[in-house]
């Protein structure tokens, strides 16, 4: 049974006992090839989930870490993923609306492991990126805002996918359609009826290629300001991160990833898109909060970090929903925690030198 962590005695004791007993468990252990006590296994290849209920119980997370550097099929129990039907996705806030409505956002998530479950069977090497790796940072899901999925696949993916559309077998196999339009990437539901101005349904994913070159990789974006240029320590290996129900791969190094790419930006802000992909249009009278103001509607990540160790806490309003204990360290992460998260200026002005140079050409 979870705990309902209205009492402030409830908060306290997870915040303050539990958590610092698991961070200093540990940070003291001896090495990497050390087991955890109440588990067995290496915490290498493991991530741990830490569930606010009764007992006080550890979960383990298999086979979080690629094995290898670029792909691996990844795998999560019923049991840990039965944790996220706690989260209150329905919430809404005056200040920002919510995008999705509860049909629409059922919609997107079965989408999504529509495309995770190709893109295993296909062997295709992809992560979430752009505003879905930081929705998944911040917030451990789609912003409520937000309404399709970024996401990276390996530059040679684009001719596969492109071969299975005109073959037929990209539809009859995986229920799912693939278009090119205006230097972008898009995979739709087959069987959904196209928009009338548009060539694609929704939902729908962009796709955007990466490339390896060298001890780097570096993305195809139509955006010259979005595309970056990184060590491949950043990137590999993927790892899995919660996204709302769903389990998606992600960069190694999130927040250095995204300080990269948006790297002519200083901070991030709560604020509506202008524009609704579910329509294709522009929105009117759009919205913007101070992210502080909506942590009562709203869930957001908190983040302890030392050692190679990081603990993250989804927290709505006062309430600890559940926590992870990763076995890497965030270590230019010092501001992004809420309610006020600053892009890394180190991989600014990296990418920035890049940008610069490719602005030129």
């Amino acid at each position: 049974m979870f705990c309902t962590f209205r009492s402030h005695r409830c908060t306290f004791i997870f915040t303050f006992v539990i958590l610092p007993v698991v961070f200093f468990a540990l940070l003291f252990s001896n090495s990497s090839e050390d087991t955890l006590p109440w588990s067995g296994v290496s915490h290498d290849n493991h991530t741990f989930l830490v569930l606010p209920d009764s007992n006080w119980d550890y979960a383990v997370l298999r086979n979080l870490s690629i094995d290898g550097l670029e792909f691996a099929s990844f795998n999560v129990t019923d049991d840990v993923r039965a944790v996220f039907n706690v989260v209150p996705h329905q919430t809404r806030s005056r200040a920002i609306r919510r995008a999705l409505n509860e049909s629409q956002q059922s919609d997107f998530y079965s989408f999504v492991a529509i495309v995770q479950n190709a893109f295993d069977r296909l062997s295709i090497p992809w992560c979430v990126h752009y505003g879905s790796l930081l929705g998944s940072f911040i917030s451990h899901d789609l912003f409520p805002w937000d309404d399709d999925l970024d996401i990276l696949v390996h530059g040679s993916a684009i001719e596969l996918l492109s071969k299975l559309e005109s073959n037929g077998s990209l539809a009859r196999n995986f229920q799912l359609k693939y278009i090119y339009y205006d230097q972008m990437h898009k995979l739709f539901l087959s069987e959904r009826p196209l928009m009338t101005a548009y060539n694609w349904s929704w939902p729908f994913v962009d796709v955007l290629p990466y490339v390896n070159v060298g001890q780097f990789v570096r993305n195809v974006d139509r955006s010259r300001l979005h595309r970056f240029h990184v060590p491949k320590s950043l990137f590999y290996p993927f790892q899995l991160r919660p996204f709302g129900p769903l389990w998606l791969p992600s960069p190694r190094r999130p927040w250095e990833m995204l300080s990269a790419t948006y790297s002519h930006y200083t901070s991030f802000k709560c604020e509506e898109n202008e524009w609704s992909h579910i329509t294709e249009s522009m929105r009117g009278g759009v919205l913007a909060a101070g992210c502080r103001s909506l942590q009562q509607d709203y869930a957001f990540v908190w983040r302890q970090t030392a050692n190679n160790i990081t603990i993250e806490t989804l927290w709505l309003a006062e309430r600890p929903l559940y926590s992870f204990v990763y076995h890497q360290e965030y270590s230019s992460c010092k501001h992004c925690n809420p309610f006020v998260w600053k892009f890394d200026s180190y991989y600014k002005r990296y990418n920035s030198r890049f940008l610069g140079q490719l602005l030129q050409i």
